[in-house]
């Protein structure tokens, strides 16, 4: 396993609602990291870190604090 700093720009269409991104281990069905909250319409830096484990499967999330709203983000992963 090995520390991992995920960068991610996030955005949401609506300026009432946040957003925000978080890893998913998809073969234990957990939540790696989060990152804070973020309410722009511009797209905004955040950074979360996140234990990865080799052999499993992993997916980024971008997540709206209201359903059915519009969120946006672009992320990468870096060891660090």
């Amino acid at each position: 396993s090995f520390s991992a700093l995920v960068r991610v720009d996030l955005w949401a269409r609506n300026a009432a609602i946040s957003c925000t991104a978080r890893l998913y281990d998809v073969t234990t069905a957990a939540v790696a990291g989060t990152s804070s909250a973020i309410t722009s319409q511009t797209a905004t830096s955040t950074t979360f870190t996140a234990t990865i484990v080799g052999g499993r499967v992993y997916r980024l999330d971008i997540l709206a604090s209201a359903a059915g709203e519009g969120v946006y983000g672009v992320g990468t992963l870096e060891s660090v």
